[in-house]
């Protein structure tokens, strides 16, 4: 296990000048490099039945074993998922077909709670069998966190930040919350759905988190994309996902290191299946709805815009 972060915790709240902040030389212990450290936040979205619980339960495992997830590097650390939905049988089922794909050391680093009482009741039962507190909180799903309207931000709020305040108290765990989605947000300049903000209820959420996986797929489908937004790292492209019927184990078709290079020929590929008549915007609408994503999207990724296609 790497070594305990450096206590932060008595700085915060403290009038601290330039000087003094740049001569802690503060490194991020990451989680997900470069989207989640200890401390952080990240909330997963996605449509109910669409595979959120499969996903967050893949890059636990990931975690745990220190094994890049989905091209993302990460760190040994102890998980604690917090599971609300599923039951034991389920969750059983689920880890059968893990354990097959995962070294044994998967068995003592990943811990579930299955229907807890609360949250509360969940930590609190944390704290008396563990010797050492997770390093990665996953709570599973946010509704369970005790809010009555999902669209009250007070309440959500309030209900956020005593989750963030378990996650200190543990020494400053990462938390990763499961979210279901609400309606994609129109973008103001295009007709077509941006997919990156689909979470539901309150704008509490957007405020509180420091990232956001969006799952995008259909149900009983097998390729998904992960849009990610950040506040903590510089924009990451879509990540397309395959998802295997029988593991149920998702794995990368595209990355986000790929960029622009790798969307330009996505674009050469369908332009060569359509055809020498096919349009350029009939190309790049049939690119973004393959990458569910909007036609601007597709022309913002491109250096020099819809000339460089």
């Amino acid at each position: 296990m790497p070594d305990a972060p450096p206590n932060i915790q008595k700085y915060l709240g403290l009038p601290l000048s330039m000087r003094e902040i740049l001569a802690l030389d503060l490194q991020r212990p990451w989680v997900l490099e470069p989207i989640l450290g200890l401390g952080d936040r990240l909330m997963v979205v996605a449509p109910a039945k669409v595979g959120k619980t499969l996903l967050v339960t893949q890059i636990a495992s990931h975690i745990v074993l220190g094994e890049p997830a989905f091209g993302y590097k990460t760190v040994p650390r102890r998980v604690l998922y917090i599971d609300f939905e599923m039951g034991l049988y389920t969750i059983n089922d689920r880890l059968k077909k893990l354990a097959r794909l995962f070294p044994d050391a998967l068995q003592d680093l990943l811990y579930f709670q299955v229907r807890p009482r609360s949250v509360a009741a969940a930590i609190d039962a944390v704290g008396k069998a563990w010797r050492q507190w997770p390093e990665v909180l996953i709570v599973d799903p946010a509704i369970r966190l005790g809010y009555e309207d999902e669209n009250n931000n007070a309440q959500v709020r309030k209900h956020l930040d005593q989750l963030s305040t378990y996650a200190e108290e543990m020494g400053g765990a990462a938390v990763i919350l499961v979210h279901h989605a609400g309606k994609p947000v129109r973008a103001t300049t295009s007709k077509e759905y941006e997919p990156i903000d689909m979470g539901r209820g309150a704008s509490s959420f957007k405020d509180w988190m420091d990232t956001q996986f969006s799952l995008i797929g259909r149900v009983n489908d097998t390729r998904y994309i992960l849009h990610t937004f950040s506040r903590i790292s510089a924009p990451q492209d879509p990540i397309v996902l395959d998802r295997d019927p029988d593991t149920l184990l998702y794995t990368l078709v595209r990355g986000h290191e790929t960029g622009a290079e790798a969307l330009a020929q996505m674009l050469q590929q369908v332009r060569g299946e359509l055809g020498p008549d096919a349009t350029q915007s009939r190309v790049v609408e049939e690119t973004a709805q393959r990458l569910r994503v909007s036609a601007r999207t597709i022309y913002r990724k491109l250096k020099g815009g819809e000339d460089k296609i």
